[in-house]
């Protein structure tokens, strides 16, 4: 894999001369089923180059270059499918729905399967498809970017079960795919808004969108931004066999429970699935953007001290093959079922057997479960409704902890034989178990997020006392941490029809780079979530954590 980094804002007019002139790259070797392995994809992650000062035609052609010039770049290394970010083409629409109306495009049928650069279709299709298309056609590459979708409507009109609004047309967050000869190859429109809803229409029945790529021969799969935090419509694409996955986010990082790169690596471990995924580069606390393939990381980026807000990311991508899932999923059965003779862990009993059977050390001597003194703790930013319960992983290293329906068990292992209090090291923070049950609700965002999460976190301000009023704990967000945690265990119950992701953050937001990192044991039934039978279902990670942990978690999302 590879990262190009460039000052993309200083080159974007000799770039884009460049791409208008550039020579279709030497052919590539044979992509036949029998010969292809890998398919090359690449993420920009970009930063807003326009200003409310602007027109909106003058806010589009500067955002437009810049994709172009980033295609380039991209295009120079025989990439193959590329993905932008969310929100970039309409973000200074949001003011109302007057102005986003001027940065909408109405989306052509499909059916019309001809390129929108080269065929008589282009003199009416908008300037920003067309030069979208333009853009897949001469770099010869798959290409998904995000725009706003104008759809005329009367007042009698229901569309994706949404009636006609007032002003007599509808504005959808939509996902266009262009294949490498310019054709409009898929449009899905966003089923999960945030924070939009004032301005765009949210779909109330959810499309379910994938297509075959005939140049790289592979199903991809679509969704955007907060889609990933719900089972619509990914569930439903990876029943139907889809592994590889287009995202294009607008995302905002929550340290320190998670961040971007925690979501999507989540995600590829939990679906055992490929994804290409832009995030925008606005700021250190806005960006985030990787490749992964079955939960190891192909290629990443994010550093909240040294920020660089255009940046694109390339590797190649192993297809995946049925027989690499089945043989993913038979080694997480066997390592739970190797596992299940020590978890049952009593008050005071001594253990240094987790249920993955390596990181927490044999022999180790540890204190008995502690389940008493819970502290409420309660976080800001992105994650500022959450208050749950925590309990410092000082004294002990091994607690319980609960929320409502939450169980969480955690057990740590430490660096220095014989150390006991305290492990961490000095002004820093404090690790705690944490537990939290609970909905979550934002501006413009018609559904709430009903979270379940179980692990460890590293809150750098804490305020420990007798349970009086104000007193717990505070977590401020906080990417710089330092402790002696080398390992940890976390066993969960968590409601039955949670989507529940991995994850493990350390210090700067970075993650552990190889799925075999970490040990994630879904339960009985399955991965996916259930609607019906038991209320709750056991969840186990494990890992070793070569850098100091900010937070390791098994995040659910209840899908009620």
């Amino acid at each position: 894999s590879m990262r190009i980094c460039s000052s993309l804002l200083l080159v974007a007019v000799c770039a884009l001369c460049a791409f208008l002139s550039l020579a279709l790259p030497p052919p590539r070797p044979s992509n036949s089923p029998s010969s292809r392995v890998t398919y090359k994809a690449a993420v920009h992650q970009l930063s807003s180059v326009g200003s409310f000062e602007h027109t909106p035609k003058q806010n589009l052609d500067d955002t437009l270059s810049l994709f172009e010039a980033a295609a380039v770049n991209a295009s120079l290394h025989g990439v193959e499918v590329m993905v932008f970010p969310e929100a970039l083409l309409w973000n200074y629409g949001l003011q109302n729905r007057t102005t986003m109306l001027q940065y909408a495009a109405e989306v052509p049928p499909l059916a019309f399967n001809s390129s929108l650069c080269s065929s008589p279709l282009a003199r009416t299709a908008s300037d920003t498809l067309r030069r979208l298309s333009c853009l897949a056609e001469r770099a010869r590459a798959i290409v998904a970017a995000n725009v706003v979708q104008y759809v005329e409507c009367t007042a009698s009109d229901t569309y994706l079960g949404v009636e006609c609004p007032n002003d007599g047309f509808y504005l959808f967050n939509s996902e266009v795919v262009f294949e490498n000869d310019g054709v409009l190859a898929a449009l899905y429109r966003k089923r999960h808004l945030f924070s939009t809803s004032d301005i765009l229409q949210q779909p109330k029945e959810t499309e379910v969108v994938s297509f075959w790529s005939k140049a790289i021969r592979v199903q991809f799969g679509i969704f955007v931004c907060f889609d990933i935090e719900f089972e619509e419509p990914a569930v439903e694409l990876w029943q139907k066999g889809v592994r590889d996955f287009l995202f294009s986010s607008s995302w905002e990082n929550g340290p320190p429970l998670t961040d971007a790169l925690n979501y999507q690596q989540g995600f590829s471990r939990l679906f055992l699935s490929n994804l290409i995924a832009s995030n925008v580069g606005t700021t250190g606390y806005s960006s985030g953007s990787g490749i992964y393939h079955a939960g190891s990381v192909l290629n990443s980026v994010f550093d909240p001290t040294s920020f660089d807000g255009h940046t694109t990311l390339i590797a190649d991508v192993p297809l995946l093959h049925s027989d690499i899932i089945s043989a993913r999923v038979g080694e997480e059965e066997e390592k739970g079922e190797r596992g299940k003779e020590g978890e049952e862990v009593e008050e005071g009993e001594e253990t240094g057997k987790n249920k993955g059977g390596s990181h927490i050390e044999s022999g180790r001597e540890s204190a008995g479960v502690t389940s008493s003194g819970q502290l409420p703790c309660t976080f800001s930013g992105v994650f500022a409704g959450i208050t749950g319960a925590c309990l410092p992983l000082l004294d002990h290293r091994h607690v319980a902890v609960a929320h409502k329906r939450v169980q969480c068990d955690v057990q740590v292992n430490i660096k220095q034989e014989g150390s006991t209090t305290p492990f961490l090291k000095e002004g820093k923070g404090v690790l705690y178990a944490f537990a939290f049950d609970g909905v979550l609700s934002f501006p413009g965002t018609p559904q709430g997020l009903p979270l379940s999460l179980c692990g460890v976190v590293m809150c750098t301000q804490n305020q420990e006392g007798g349970g009086g009023e104000g007193e717990g704990v505070v977590c401020l967000p906080n990417f710089d941490v330092s402790s002696d945690v080398t390992g940890i265990d976390i066993t969960a119950k968590l409601p039955s029809s949670a989507l529940v992701f991995p994850m493990v953050m350390l210090k700067g937001g970075q993650m552990l780079k190889e799925a075999a990192d970490i040990i994630f044991t879904p339960p009985a039934g399955g991965r996916l979530p259930l609607h019906t039978g038991s209320t709750t279902r056991e969840w186990g990670l494990s890992s070793s954590v070569p850098s100091p942990v900010v937070s390791a978690l098994l995040y659910g999302i209840d899908q009620v």
